[in-house]
């Protein structure tokens, strides 16, 4: 972006897309909250999404293929210190790395188009 560009910025289109987004993330989160409880594991909600933010950022670093692998480590470690077993924390990773990321991708898909053509219609889309 230029510098002309920064003078254009809407307040309202950029907290539409802010809550757009925290709505997204809240989501992702309490999937991992309902995997969990599916499972029968009683964690903390916060706790739970902190580990999951640690364990997305720690898998970017490249020392494995696409992060896998290190995410489900970072959950048994501190998934372990609240008396969660090696096995549930590694299901809880492994199967909202595999399974729940594609049902996310897809739900996140039609809530960017639905954005998209809220934001188009009152002509304040930028691309």
């Amino acid at each position: 972006l230029k510098v002309s560009e920064f003078k254009k910025l809407d307040l309202k289109f950029d907290a539409i897309l802010f809550f757009g987004n925290f709505i997204i993330y809240f989501f992702y989160f309490l999937q991992y909250y309902f995997l969990a409880l599916s499972l029968g594991v009683s964690v903390d909600f916060f706790y739970l999404t902190a580990v999951g933010v640690l364990g997305i950022l720690i898998s970017i670093i490249p020392i494995s293929v696409a992060g896998l692998g290190v995410r489900e480590g970072v959950f048994i470690f501190y998934l372990g210190k609240v008396g969660v077993s090696q096995e549930h924390a590694f299901l809880i990773s492994f199967l909202d790395n595999a399974g729940f990321s594609i049902i996310f991708i897809m739900v996140l898909h039609i809530i960017h188009k639905f954005l998209s053509i809220y934001l188009e219609r009152k002509g304040r889309l930028r691309t």
